[in-house]
């Protein structure tokens, strides 16, 4: 899937060695780096970005969707996302997880976001999933807003207490 945006355009990854890869586990850490000061408890380990994306290489383009924007060479975001399925209980239903969606600052505020967002709402719409979901942190009032505003809605309010060993 392509889709021009001016000088831009978004592109889905398929391929586990892209060459836009490096420059996405670099951002992935700056996510985590942002997220620390909007209220998220987990820190990223050491090398935490290059464990995420090896995990995510087995599976790309199956299981697993990303996109990526591009101004040229230099990748200006991404969104990833996974098709899972609940239990039997609640009716194994395929569904989709917006795991990560990052924009770097200096493109935010230019749709390209929620671009990306529809994209990977595309990606599962092909997988015949039954609904997406998406966390978002508590105190991350943009966030929340900006999910609620392209039509998710409030479900549940995850929370967490560390336990020392």
């Amino acid at each position: 899937m392509h889709k021009e945006m001016g000088n831009l355009k978004i592109i889905q990854i398929k391929d586990s060695a892209n060459e836009f890869l490096p420059q996405v586990e670099q951002q992935f850490a700056e996510l985590y780096s942002f997220m620390k000061d909007k209220g998220l408890k987990l820190n990223l380990v050491e090398d935490g970005e290059k464990k995420w994306m090896n995990s995510i290489k087995k599976t790309i383009g199956k299981f697993v969707a990303l996109f990526v924007v591009l101004d040229g060479k230099k990748v200006a975001g991404f969104v990833s996302g996974i098709v899972k399925f609940t239990p039997d209980y609640l009716g194994n239903q395929k569904v989709g997880f917006l795991s990560y969606h990052f924009v770097d600052k200096e493109y935010r505020g230019k749709g390209i976001g929620k671009s990306l967002l529809k994209s990977l709402e595309t990606w599962f719409k092909e997988k015949n999933i039954s609904s997406i979901e998406v966390q978002a942190s508590f105190i991350n009032e943009y966030s929340r807003k900006y999910f609620e505003k392209n039509g998710y809605e409030n479900e549940l309010v995850q929370l967490r207490k560390f336990v020392k060993k």
